[in-house]
């Protein structure tokens, strides 16, 4: 038998094949743990924004009938999303009345109501006016 008849491979062509397959594999790995992590944000940030909807509904009808006895922050949960919200005058005018007196001057108030949500460790801070 001769040496030059033999078959197989070289021990570096095994470790050349062996290097390329763990760096596609270390690729793979790095591509998949990302778009699982994008996956997760994007995830986050859509059940925040659609409670976000609902939870300003709340929110208003609470601060609405509550800032006769001076409440001016609250929270609680929607689903999996908890909710802080804190709320301030931004503004102070009068709204005339009618020009005959049949309706008397109104004092009103813009408040400005920052709603926070958290979901996990994921956080989102809204604003909004209420005209009261």
């Amino acid at each position: 038998m001769n040496i030059d008849d033999q078959q197989g491979f070289t021990l570096l062509e095994v470790l050349l094949a062996g290097f390329i397959l763990f760096m596609t594999i270390a690729t793979m790995t790095l591509v998949y743990s990302g778009s699982m992590l994008a996956s997760h944000k994007a995830e986050n940030s859509m059940v925040m924004n659609t409670a976000a909807h609902a939870i300003r509904r709340v929110v208003s009808d609470e601060f609405r009938y509550g800032a006769s006895e001076g409440l001016n922050s609250g929270g609680g949960r929607h689903g999996d999303v908890f909710y802080q919200w804190v709320a301030k005058v931004s503004h102070r005018g009068t709204q005339l009345g009618a020009a005959d007196g049949s309706t008397p001057d109104k004092s009103l108030s813009i408040w400005e109501i920052e709603l926070s949500l958290t979901r996990g460790k994921a956080y989102k801070v809204f604003t909004f006016l209420e005209v009261i």
